[in-house]
């Protein structure tokens, strides 16, 4: 009984949070890079090229202190949910397609530089993450919807975080941020146990949420930089509109620890690579077994590797970048995650940016995934019994578009390419 009710709770949360047009090229439900410079280079923790470093590590503002960013992407995604195979799935949807055309996500970060650049204080917006998607039909059979519910969520996470740095020595600084999240929910799920729509009924509720993040940027000598950052759990109010989805827990954002190091092979060349841990098992709403009302998604794991050429006298930057992420799932909860949820692993990156001026820089990039598919096969009696056979299919790919304003010239620095791009 016990695991029949936990299997009800992980199936509606799913549907109603792990389908968005915000994870378009995401770990789970959490952005990973911001604004296009970033986003070209896919591996940003030790090479603070922009301001929108204040959410990857704090202790890059000293690298980039009186610069503004602006910046948006647009991002299509190729989502496939298949349920007709299910024993509860619904047999006449069909091999759906999201219905969501593309997600804009805008960014915008400003830092200030003191103390001769030795203070740096920081401040940005961002949408840093979210799921959500719309199908024609429902997941679930048809008998009990009616195809008039169970076909759309919307999952939006934004964040404000002010931040501050402080040069310990001439290569060596710490940073810190402030995040105050605010996220939105809106779904017409259905609940399992009593094919009755939720109570939100498509309405949008509002959670807010708090945490912090820690970082140093470390540079032993010039030709190599070392960056870590941790990144607190987020720790949220409840959706009150949408107690019966969550089974009244708030949906956290997880704690996360990226190590990096960038090197200079020669002066307008910059490798770099990363690591990064994201702690969902760490997080009830997400990592928690279905009997328990979870999604069962795992810890994840992510390699980067990125690189910038300049030319032109340093005015042109050419970017490129890669990712890996481990699995966010198994095959044992396809079902639950039936509202396609973010499964890409493969990302390639690119783009590039030129000053127009010594303080106006315009940047761009662009990335593509490989597609990837999963199929529910076992788990739980209650998961198995009810979706062996679901499919889910996903791909992503989007451009992006900045601006960025430089007016002092950042202090040189191993990981530093130009007064306004980098």
């Amino acid at each position: 009984m016990n695991q029949r009710i936990g299997f009800v709770f992980a199936l509606v949360l799913t549907l109603s949070i792990v389908i968005t047009a915000r994870e378009v090229r995401a770990a789970g439900s959490e952005l990973m890079q911001y604004g296009p410079v970033q986003g070209a280079m896919a591996a940003t923790v030790a090479t603070p090229l922009d301001s929108n470093t204040i959410l990857t590590n704090p202790a890059g503002m000293n690298e980039v202190p009186n610069r503004a960013d602006i910046s948006t992407f647009l991002a299509w995604r190729q989502a496939h949910r298949d349920t007709t195979a299910a024993p509860l799935g619904n047999p006449t949807a069909g091999n759906q397609r999201n219905q969501t055309p593309f997600a804009a996500v805008p960014a915008a970060s400003a830092t200030v530089g003191l103390m001769d650049n030795r203070l740096a204080l920081g401040l940005g917006f961002w949408n840093t993450g979210g799921n959500g998607a719309r199908f024609d039909r429902s997941a679930i059979n048809s008998a009990l919807t009616g195809d008039l519910a169970n076909t759309y969520t919307d999952y939006r996470v934004y964040k404000i975080a002010p931040a501050v740095s402080y040069s310990i020595l001439d290569n060596l600084s710490i940073g810190a941020a402030v995040h105050v999240g605010v996220s939105t929910l809106a779904s017409d799920a259905i609940i399992a146990a009593t094919a009755a729509q939720t109570t939100g009924r498509s309405r949008t509720d509002t959670a807010f949420g708090i945490g912090g993040d820690l970082g140093i940027l470390y540079t032993p000598i010039p030709e190599i930089t070392l960056g870590l950052n941790y990144l607190s759990q987020m720790k949220y109010t409840t959706f009150s509109l949408y107690k019966d989805l969550t089974s009244n827990n708030s949906v956290d954002t997880p704690q996360q620890l990226r190590v990096g190091i960038a090197g200079r092979p020669f002066e307008p060349w910059i490798l770099t690579t990363e690591f990064q841990w994201v702690n969902w098992e760490g997080v009830s709403a997400f990592g928690d077994s279905p009997a328990n009302g979870g999604l069962g998604w795992k810890d994840q794991f992510i390699v980067r590797l990125g690189t910038q050429y300049s030319l032109l006298k340093n005015r042109l930057h050419l970017r490129a970048g890669y990712e890996w992420q481990s699995k966010l799932f198994g095959q044992d909860v396809v079902w639950i995650n039936a509202g396609a949820a973010p499964i890409g692993e493969n990302y390639f990156t690119g783009g590039a940016g030129f000053d127009i001026t010594e303080h106006i820089a315009l940047n761009a990039f662009g990335w593509y995934s490989l597609k990837n598919h999963i199929t529910q096969s076992g788990g739980l009696p209650a998961v198995a019994a009810a979706g062996n056979g679901t499919r889910i299919d996903y791909q992503s790919y989007g451009v992006g578009f900045g601006v960025a304003f430089n007016w002092n010239k950042p202090k040189e620095s191993a990981a530093h390419s130009t007064p306004v791009a980098e």
